[in-house]
């Protein structure tokens, strides 16, 4: 047995993390000091700082459990950890201190064992002062990113972690910068190596999932919070993490379910609330998710981003004048909210107000330059109000935050075509279809091009080649159509538009009364 001493800065955290231990058979007897102060020299004067010391006894082989689960509760609140062994008189060490003639013998082994267990002891003491060493690095590193200086952070967690490579929690609050950073592959290399320490963390497995699925691993980041789950049954907020890896691959039914499960003990939980209409969205049906956004804005009512949802969930309604107002709500709220602007700037494109859709996705890229989708819709604004160049110019934008955006590869194509650059237009068809070769909706876009300059031969063998991968593409019946009729092959044309039209093209429709009236 050890005993062990944590030292929290909170009589609450120190509380917290004490029922926390005991729950989980990690301490027994604790004691609460509440009268400590620690003294460090400032300038040259001493400054008390008081602090608190949760203290107990525990087994020594539990002692990176102890450490690793008070970290991953308390963070920054625990000052440090220290333990040492609990001793007392036994009869051996009663019998050494005599001077019994009958026991040389036996005490001459017992010298050679204690010999033995001194070069342990020394092993051991130089591990824990590499320990203590590898806190304070870690402590320091704290301060420093409380102030600011990322990098500075990160070299200090880098030393603890290489004083230490035994101190799990050195890993895990280096792994938290890397992902700070936006470095998710240098912080799973280090939440490896935490979990290799301490592979019964239902923490580490926790926050290795949350990585996992910003590097799109979504499998993985589901395995990891199953065997969280596995290590901690009950907890409610497990169970939630996990629901964001089935929503992300597309088990919303699954996520559904559970979060129906959750709701039912807690019906006014916000975040479930949210969930719940984000996944009612996924699955197409906006009326169950506007219900579960209505019930959000009643614990939430300034809360920007559940009118934002609302407005969503109006949309894929129709009712736009309502999805207006809750837009304008969440613009409201905060100013700030980029997306806020965006949605209710295709909320303004669709009744019909060009210039205030317009300012609107302005307004939204002065707040989120880093959104490819942002400057597409401004592209296509742009291109409505005869801006080419802008909209050349904001299609270059999109592409370049997002290279394999094919939509607006196909618009700048047009745009180019438009600005008689005939070489662009067809080098950014070609380009789409190197990345999508099997894309129909690329081999149609081709064939636009060629339909445009006349080269109408070429026109339809990219048509041929869209319908070949997808026999209801009413865009490429339609164009087909009108390439065979300017090739002088009226039937085949007519029958071109006739399937164009029964897959619902109204334009079709249209130009079937001029060209096939008869």
């Amino acid at each position: 047995m050890i005993h062990i001493t944590i030292q929290t800065r909170t009589v609450e955290a120190a509380e917290q993390l004490a029922k926390h231990l005991i729950e989980r058979q990690l301490l027994q007897f604790a004691t609460l000091d509440t009268d400590h102060e620690e003294l460090r020299l400032v300038d040259g004067q001493l400054q008390r700082d008081k602090q608190l010391l949760l203290q107990g006894m525990t087994k020594a082989l539990l002692y990176r459990e102890v450490e690793a689960a008070s970290y991953a509760l308390l963070g920054e609140d625990v000052v440090r950890i220290h333990a040492g062994p609990i001793t007392h008189m036994d009869p051996v060490a009663a019998y050494l201190a005599g001077a019994s003639s009958q026991g040389i013998a036996m005490k001459k082994q017992l010298i050679i064992l204690l010999v033995g267990l001194l070069a342990t002891a020394f092993e051991a003491n130089a591990q824990f002062s590499n320990r203590l060493d590898a806190v304070q690095w870690v402590q320091q590193g704290d301060m420093q990113l409380r102030l600011g200086n990322s990098e500075q952070a990160l070299r200090l967690y880098t030393m603890a972690v290489e004083t230490d490579r035994g101190f799990a929690d050195a890993y895990m609050k280096r792994a938290a910068l890397y992902e700070r950073l936006g470095q998710p592959q240098m912080a799973m290399a280090d939440l490896n190596h935490a979990l290799d320490l301490n592979p019964y963390s239902e923490y580490i497995y926790d926050r290795r999932a949350k990585v996992k699925l910003l590097l799109n691993d979504v499998k993985g980041a589901d395995e990891d919070w199953s065997a969280a789950i596995q290590l901690h049954p009950y907890d409610n907020l497990l169970r939630e993490s996990r629901i964001d890896a089935w929503l992300a691959a597309g088990e919303v039914e699954r996520a559904i379910e559970q979060l129906d499960s959750l709701l039912l003990n807690k019906p006014k939980d916000l975040l479930l609330l949210l969930k719940r209409g984000a996944a009612s969205l996924q699955m197409d049906d906006a009326k169950v998710a506007l219900k579960s956004f209505d019930a959000a804005r009643a614990q939430a009512p300034r809360l920007a981003i559940v009118h934002d949802l609302r407005g969503v969930a109006l949309m894929r309604q129709n009712l736009w004048k309502d999805a207006l107002a809750a837009l304008d709500s969440a613009v409201l709220l905060d100013p700030y909210f980029d997306l806020a602007w965006y949605n209710r700037g295709l909320v303004h494109l669709r009744l019909g107000n060009a210039k205030q859709a317009r300012a609107d996705m302005d307004k939204a890229l002065t707040f989120a330059a880093d959104r490819p989708h942002i400057f597409f819709q401004r592209a296509l604004l742009r291109k409505q109000d005869g801006d080419l160049v802008g909209a050349r110019e904001d299609y270059d934008r999109a592409l370049e935050l997002d290279p394999g955006y094919l939509e607006a590869q196909y618009n700048r194509a047009f745009v180019r075509k438009q600005l008689g650059d005939h070489a662009g237009a067809f080098a950014d068809a070609d380009e789409a279809l190197q990345r999508a070769p099997n894309d129909a909706d690329a081999w149609n876009m081709k064939g636009s091009l060629h339909l445009l300059y006349g080269e109408y031969s070429a026109a339809i063998e990219c048509f041929d080649r869209a319908l070949s991968i997808n026999s209801t593409h009413t865009s490429a019946w339609f164009n087909r159509g009108i390439a065979k009729h300017m090739t002088y092959r009226p039937n085949q044309g007519c029958d071109d538009l006739r399937r164009s039209a029964e897959l619902g093209n109204e334009k079709a429709r249209e130009a079937l009364s001029y060209f096939c009236a008869n």
